[in-house]
C-alpha cells in the first residue's frame, strides 16, 4: 500500500501509484510466473532457463542464450510462444531485417502467427519509410510502431513535428500519427493552424482522414479571440504541473482508472495476452507521461482536453484571450500582460486540501529539468 492505496496488481501499480503522483518503477511481467516454471530445460530444441505453459496454451520463458528461431534473432532472456509454437512476443539480438522493416538490436516486437511484426519498440528512434519514428529505453514498455501485414507504416510517435501530404503534425506525447495503407495521413494533431477543404483549424486540432485525404472527424476546432487591456494583450498562464497534480489526484482519473482496470481484468480472463500486453505497454508510456508533466514542463494536452468545455469561462472569467503554459513563454514582450490563471485551471477537478497544499508546494519548486529526469523518477515520492 501507497498513499493509502492498495494496489492489487502489476496494471493498477503502473497506473494507480500516478493518482498519488507516486511514480513506481513498472518492470513489467509482475505476475510471478516464474514460480512453477521449469528450469534449465529444452523445449521444441529451444534451451531455456526457465519455462512454463500457461493455462491456455502460451509459452513464456527464459531464454538461456541468444537464439535463432524461425529466422529470429532472438536475445537471452524473456520470451513470448503463442500455443502452436510462432513467435508472439521476443527481444532482437542484433539489427535484423523483415517484411521490409530495420529493426535494430534490442528492439522489442510483436509478431503476428504469420512471423509479420505488427508492433514495434524501438530502443532508439529510427527511420522507418522516411519517418522518424521515436524510440526509448524503456524497453517493451516504450514508445510502440504499429505495422500493417503488407509492411506499411501504420502509427507511429515523432519527436518533432512531421509533414504528411500538406498537413503538419505535432509531436505530441498522447496522440500519435496514424497513417492509411495507401500511406496517407489517417489521424493526427495539427501543429500549426491550416485551412483544410476550406474549412481553417487550429493548432491542437486532431485530424482524421480518409483513404481519399477527406476529414472525417475533428476535435478541438474553435479560434481564440484576443483580448486587450489598454494597448496589451492579456493572456493567461499557467503552471501545467499544479494541473497535472490535480488532474491525477482527481475523481474522474480515478473513475478512469476503474474502467482500464476492469478492461484489463477482462483481458486476462478471456486469455487476450496481446491486449493484456498492450494495456500494460500503454500503461507504461502514461507512467513516463505523467512523471514528465507532474514534475517537469511537458506539454498537458491530454488533460486540458478534459477541461475543453471549461475553457471558454475561464478566459472568460479572468478576462483574457488566450490561456498559455507559462513554461510556453519563451521570451516577455511589453505588448502582453500575462495573468496566472493556475487557480482557476485546477478547480474544474475539485482538488481536496492535500492536492491544494501540494499543489502549492510544487510550485514553489523550480520544475526538474527533462534530461534529469530518468534519476529523478527513481526518487520521487509524495
Amino acid at each position: 500500500m501507497r498513499n493509502g492505496i492498495q494496489l492489487p496488481n502489476c496494471f493498477l501499480r503502473a497506473t494507480a501509484a500516478l493518482l498519488m503522483i507516486g511514480l513506481l518503477g513498472y518492470a513489467g511481467g509482475c505476475a510471478p510466473w516464474e514460480i512453477d516454471a521449469e528450469k534449465n530445460v529444452v523445449k521444441n530444441g529451444i534451451e531455456f532457463e526457465t519455462f512454463r505453459e500457461t493455462d491456455h496454451g502460451s509459452k513464456v520463458g527464459t531464454l538461456a542464450g541468444d537464439t535463432v528461431i524461425d529466422g529470429w534473432p532472438c536475445k537471452r532472456g524473456f520470451i513470448v510462444f503463442r500455443e502452436d509454437w510462432s513467435l508472439d512476443e521476443l527481444q532482437l539480438s542484433r539489427d535484423y531485417e523483415r517484411n521490409g522493416i530495420f529493426m535494430p538490436e534490442g528492439t522489442w516486437v510483436f509478431a503476428n502467427r504469420q512471423g509479420i511484426p505488427k508492433t514495434c519498440m524501438f530502443p532508439r528512434d529510427v527511420n522507418v519509410q522516411g519517418y522518424l519514428c521515436r524510440g526509448s529505453w524503456l524497453g517493451k514498455q516504450g514508445w510502440m510502431t504499429e505495422f500493417y501485414d503488407s509492411g506499411k507504416l501504420k502509427m507511429f510517435w515523432s519527436r518533432e513535428p512531421v509533414t504528411i501530404g500538406r498537413m503538419t503534425c505535432a509531436d505530441s506525447v498522447m496522440q500519435g500519427i496514424h497513417l492509411h495503407e495507401n500511406g496517407r495521413l489517417k489521424q493526427c494533431k495539427l501543429d500549426k493552424a491550416a485551412i483544410i477543404q476550406g474549412v481553417e483549424y487550429r493548432k491542437g486540432t486532431v485530424v482524421c482522414f480518409d483513404q481519399a485525404g477527406r476529414v472525417k472527424t475533428t476535435v478541438g476546432t474553435q479560434q481564440s479571440h484576443e483580448k486587450t487591456s489598454g494597448s496589451k494583450l492579456r493572456v493567461g498562464t499557467f503552471d501545467s504541473r499544479a494541473l497535472a497534480s490535480a488532474y491525477y489526484r482527481s475523481e474522474s482519473f480515478s473513475h478512469q482508472l476503474q474502467e482500464l482496470q476492469a478492461e484489463y481484468d477482462k483481458a486476462k480472463a478471456a486469455g487476450d495476452d496481446k491486449r493484456v500486453r498492450k494495456l500494460e505497454a500503454e500503461s507504461s508510456a502514461r507512467q513516463e507521461l505523467i512523471h514528465k508533466q507532474v514534475f517537469s514542463i511537458w506539454q498537458v494536452d491530454n488533460i486540458l482536453e478534459e477541461i475543453e468545455g471549461e475553457m471558454p469561462k475561464i478566459a472568460a472569467q479572468a478576462d483574457v484571450g488566450d490561456i498559455i503554459s507559462k513554461w510556453t513563454m519563451v521570451c516577455y514582450q511589453s505588448r502582453f500582460e500575462f495573468i496566472d490563471v493556475t487557480d482557476l485551471m485546477v478547480k474544474p477537478f475539485k482538488p481536496d486540501e492535500q492536492t491544494l497544499k501540494m499543489i502549492e508546494e510544487i510550485q514553489k519548486q523550480d520544475p526538474v529539468p527533462l534530461e534529469d529526469l530518468k534519476n529523478h523518477q527513481n526518487q520521487a515520492d509524495f
